[in-house]
Parts: C-alpha cells; structure tokens; sequence
C-alpha cells in the first residue's frame, strides 16, 4: 500500500513541474510571412504582439485583423504542442 502511495506522490510532483514548465514557457507564432508576431506564455497570456510597418494600411485595416487572428491562433497551436511535448514525459 505504502509503493501505491509513494507511486501516486511521484506522479504528483511530476505533474506539478510539468505544469509549472508549461505555465513559464513562452510560444512564439507568426503570419503573413513573419510580418506579424505574438508572443504567449504557457498560461495564453499574450506578452507582446508586433507588427511590421509593411502590414499597416488604414485604408485596409481586415487585411491586419486577419494577420493578427493568424499569429494568435499559430501561437495557440504552439501552446498546444508545448503542452503535448512536456506531458508525454509524464
């Protein structure tokens, strides 16, 4: 009973570092071609976006809102994979 118990603990402890790897990584995802960036932690916090004076247009600003969409959803895909990466040594 007591192996169970001490199995159970270490697969807490594991779980928690795997965790706390995941919340402090930082993910990076791009579109249009690397002109648009979001930076994101572990947890979805997003840390920084920039944008490349190319993109900007008034005139046409979907053009700008759907590069953005896509470097959010590419760092949500890389969340996801950072996730899948460090839980698989679980």
């Amino acid at each position: 009973m007591s192996d169970i118990l001490a199995q159970a603990q270490e697969m807490q402890a594991k779980l928690q570092a795997a965790q706390e790897e995941i919340m402090s990584s930082i993910v990076i995802g791009q579109a249009g071609n690397g002109l648009v960036s979001v930076s994101m932690q572990g947890s979805g916090t997003v840390t920084s976006v920039n944008i490349d004076q190319k993109v900007i247009d008034p005139e046409d600003p979907d053009t700008l809102q759907d590069i953005l969409v896509g470097a959010y959803n590419d760092a949500q895909i890389g969340r996801a994979s950072c996730r899948e990466r460090v839980c698989q040594y679980v």
